[in-house]
Formats: structure tokens, C-alpha cells, sequence
């Protein structure tokens, strides 16, 4: 008996699996996608997370080495990341924060002696009291003080501030056309403080913004009691210097902002003698004690760093707090006035 086996050549199930296999492929894919995503995602989350606890690891430095400086601690600059907190130094296990040691900060750098005074977000018409006394008593010969444009004013000239040395324009045009705030310097030696030498010494200077200027240099010989003299302005910033006339070993300076506010100001001496332009604060070499100090920390948590540097006052702690007002109240303050044209006394108003 003989068999005939046909073989069909039906094909219509094969579409199906190369079908099945092509949606699996896409499908796989797309999860894979998502699943990366999703671990992105979490990775993000995960290192924010962590950077934000090296940045409250490396305040926590701040705050340590702060408290360290003004209980008498931390006298002398630190340049070694780790001699404060090991070795018996004054933040020896306060460095770590975490009970397995993840959150710690890494790196504390102390300089209680910068090389400038900085300051920042002046408003209008504020006022501040600093001290410049040169570490080792040196005299001072040239002060120098630079200033940036309130961040709310959106142009950078300075052209428009002055029609001529001394001519301010009124606060309208003033806020319409310069960017710049006039600063106003009251500078007081204080090697020797009694009431003839604060009458006969203190000395006023208005620095007046200015793109023509190409020194800012005046001498403090002629400020008493005020002089004005033009500042040395760029789309950056202004600068003007006192360059001559000084020469005491310790100085009071009230710095006043005027018309506008100042985001960024910087004030450092110079010992030596002759300053001949107008330099920048960044270039000083001359160490300022009782003022300010600098601390620069590192935080870390896992593998995440962040760094932190401040610059924390140091009026108050070595020093009694410098007031910017001879007399302040926080209620009404009555005012008579005698006054005596020809010699004749005549007295107005009449106080409780």
C-alpha cells in the first residue's frame, strides 16, 4: 500500500510569531527605558538629598569654627584642611555628624586676618562702621575701596552720574541714569582717641562714580573736613583710593551708600608708600585684624561634596560694637535750637 504525504506551503502562522516577536522586542524595550528613567530619577533625587546634607554638614563647620574664633580658640590662619579637626585641634570630634561617619565635614580653613573687608547687599542710604587696623601696628598709608551696582539695576553705565565734580544730580535722574551708588567715607584715626583729636582728624570723603576718571586717587591732606573727588568706574564696578595724607596706625572708617544700593564692596589698605593708581582690592597683601574673618568649609555625605566659605564679623568680640550714629532712638527725639544772629539769643520750639 503506497502513502502520498503532501506537504502545504501555508505560511499564515508564521506572520503571527514574527509579529509577536517584533511587540515583544518593542515592549521589552520600552521597559528597559522606563526602568532606566525610573533609576535616573532616583539617582537624582538620592544625590540631591545628599548634597543638601554636605551643604548643612559644611554650615555646621561654619558655625563650629565660628564659635571656636570667638572663644579665642582660633587665633592664628589655618591653611591645612584637617589641623583643626584632628591632632587635639579646637573642632577635634565635631567633625562628624552621622552615626556611621557618612555625614561629616572634610575640610575647615580659617584666616581670622583677610586681606580686605568685604561687604555685601548695601541698601540706599545704609551706613556700617568698620575697623582697619594693619596686623603689626604698620601705618597706613593708602586705603581702597571698590564697589558693585545694586543687582536691581539692570544697565551698567556710569556716565550719566555727574554733569562735573560736585554737581549731584537730583534722586530722579540719578536712579533713571547712573548705576552706581556715591559712597561716602568718614575716616577717623583711632591711635589716639579724645574729643579735640575726633574734631580736628576726622576726615570725609565723597566718591563720585564716574567713567572719566582714570586714577580715583585723592589725599586725604584736604579732606578735612570733606572733599569730593571723582571714583574710577567701569561696566564692573568703581574704585577710588586715599593715597596720601594718612599715616596712623589704626583707623575707624563709616562707609555710607548713597542714592543707590551696592551689592558687592570691598575695602584694604596699602603700607606701603607712593601708591601711584588706584589698585584693585583682590591684589592686597596687607593682613586686617578685628574686623572680619574668613572661613571656608567642605561637607560631605557619601560621595556627594559641597564647600562653603563666609566671611564672619569680628566687631563685638574683640571690640565693643562700633554704633554708625553719635545718638539713636526708637522714639521721637524733641530738638531745641538757640541760635544768636548778631549776638542776640533766640530760642524756638519748646521740648516736654
Amino acid at each position: 500500500m503506497v502513502t502520498n504525504t503532501r506537504l502545504s506551503n501555508n505560511q499564515q502562522g508564521m506572520a503571527a510569531i514574527i509579529v509577536t516577536m517584533v511587540l515583544t522586542i518593542v515592549i521589552t524595550l520600552i521597559v528597559l527605558g522606563f526602568a532606566q528613567v525610573t533609576r535616573h530619577n532616583q539617582r537624582e533625587a538620592l544625590d540631591r538629598q545628599l548634597s543638601t546634607q554636605a551643604y548643612y554638614a559644611a554650615e555646621t563647620g561654619i558655625n563650629d569654627a565660628y564659635a571656636a574664633i570667638l572663644a579665642g580658640n582660633i587665633t592664628n590662619a589655618n591653611t591645612q584642611c584637617n589641623n583643626l579637626t584632628t591632632g587635639g585641634g579646637p573642632l577635634t570630634g565635631k567633625d562628624t555628624l552621622s552615626p556611621d561617619g557618612s555625614v561629616k565635614y572634610t575640610c575647615v580653613l580659617v584666616d581670622p586676618t583677610p586681606t580686605s573687608i568685604g561687604l555685601s547687599n548695601l541698601s540706599a542710604g545704609s551706613a556700617t562702621t568698620e575697623p582697619l587696623i594693619p596686623v603689626g601696628g604698620t601705618a597706613v598709608n593708602s586705603i581702597t575701596v571698590t564697589w558693585t551696582k545694586d543687582p536691581g539695576i539692570t544697565f551698567n553705565s556710569a556716565s550719566y552720574c555727574t554733569s562735573g565734580i560736585g554737581n549731584f544730580l537730583s534722586k530722579t535722574s540719578w536712579d533713571a541714569n547712573c548705576a552706581y551708588a556715591l559712597v561716602q567715607l568718614d575716616v577717623v584715626p583711632a591711635d589716639t582717641i579724645s574729643q579735640a583729636s575726633l574734631i580736628s582728624s576726622q576726615q570725609t570723603f565723597y566718591f563720585q562714580p564716574s567713567n572719566t576718571s582714570t586714577s580715583g586717587l585723592v589725599s586725604a591732606v584736604s579732606a578735612h573736613p570733606a572733599t569730593i573727588t571723582l571714583a574710577n568706574c567701569s561696566a564692573v564696578s568703581c574704585s577710588a583710593s586715599i593715597n596720601s595724607g594718612l599715616g596712623a596706625g589704626k583707623y575707624y572708617v563709616r562707609i555710607h551708600s548713597l542714592y543707590e544700593g551696592i551689592s558687592d564692596l570691598a575695602m584694604c589698605v596699602n603700607v606701603a608708600v607712593g601708591a601711584t593708581s588706584s589698585p584693585n582690592c583682590n591684589s592686597a597683601t596687607t593682613k586686617l585684624s578685628g574686623a572680619q574673618a574668613m572661613i571656608d568649609v567642605t561637607g560631605r555625605d557619601q560621595d556627594q561634596l559641597r564647600r562653603v566659605q563666609v566671611r564672619v564679623p569680628l566687631t563685638g568680640v574683640n571690640q565693643s560694637n562700633i554704633p554708625s550714629n553719635a545718638l539713636e532712638s526708637t522714639g521721637s527725639i524733641c530738638k531745641l535750637l538757640t541760635v544768636g544772629p548778631n549776638g542776640v539769643p533766640y530760642t524756638t520750639g519748646n521740648c516736654p
